[in-house]
């Protein structure tokens, strides 16, 4: 994997979080943006850095 895939990787993943965040009904702009942030802190980054090595 190169290292731009490995970085697309990680944009998609933050993006992902991102959108997740935004669906969540009932919550306010800074409640979904909190919750965009503590998922994308969710995020394993690990298992992608052992597919770049």
């Amino acid at each position: 994997m190169s290292e731009t895939e490995f970085a697309e990787q990680i944009r998609q993943r933050c993006r992902q979080a991102a959108l997740t965040a935004g669906e969540e009904g009932g919550l306010c702009r800074q409640g979904r943006f909190e919750l965009a942030i503590a998922q994308e802190q969710g995020i394993s980054l690990p298992p992608l850095l052992a597919e770049f090595k």
